[in-house]
């Protein structure tokens, strides 16, 4: 019975490790790429489609998103998040859309995704992550931590922003992400 316990002990500490590694360095990617605003790495380009009208190219931000360990669930999710966007874009010719000059052209074909940061839920972009507490429940983790600014220690309440879960879970015998809120 003791050997039992000792085992599940130990793949629990295990999966807490994994699971914190996980969530510290994707916001650690995110964060970096969105305050360099590296185009096409934390969310798809607007580019000129075979048809001369305006597309998304988002194949490297999904490799990205699976590179980073999302959920194939989340990743089909997130497609089709921008398919409203492709669709109202087929109708804009790439020479046009490069007129646009305001936030309107964008949310107007809804298609203004550039203007938030989606994985933090917000306009305001974070310096830093720190991880609080982890639960298991089956074959799911969720793991609680916090977005801050780097002007405020970590362990400073004034510094602690923003509190963020990772909803993750076991897929094709490792851990992934499968919600972010």
């Amino acid at each position: 019975m003791i050997q039992t316990i000792n085992c599940y002990s130990q793949s629990m500490e295990i999966d807490s490790i994994k699971v914190s590694k996980l969530t510290t360095i994707f916001f650690h990617w995110y964060m970096k790429n969105a305050t360099k605003k590296k185009n096409g790495e934390i969310y798809p380009r607007f580019v000129k489609s075979e048809n001369g009208m305006t597309t998304l190219e988002y194949r490297k931000y999904f490799k990205n998103l699976k590179k980073y360990s999302f959920s194939d669930s989340l990743i089909e999710q997130e497609k089709l998040s921008y398919k409203v966007c492709i669709d109202n874009l087929a109708k804009v010719k790439y020479s046009d859309f490069l007129q646009f000059d305001g936030l309107a052209d964008f949310e107007e074909r809804d298609c203004d995704f550039t203007n938030y940061y989606r994985w933090i839920g917000g306009q305001e972009m974070f310096e830093g992550y720190t991880l609080t507490r982890i639960q298991f429940d089956n074959n799911q983790a969720l793991v609680s931590g916090f977005l801050y600014d780097n002007k405020y220690e970590c362990n400073d309440v004034k510094g602690l922003k923003k509190e963020i879960v990772v909803t993750l879970i076991r897929q094709e015998n490792k851990w992934v992400i499968l919600k972010i809120r």
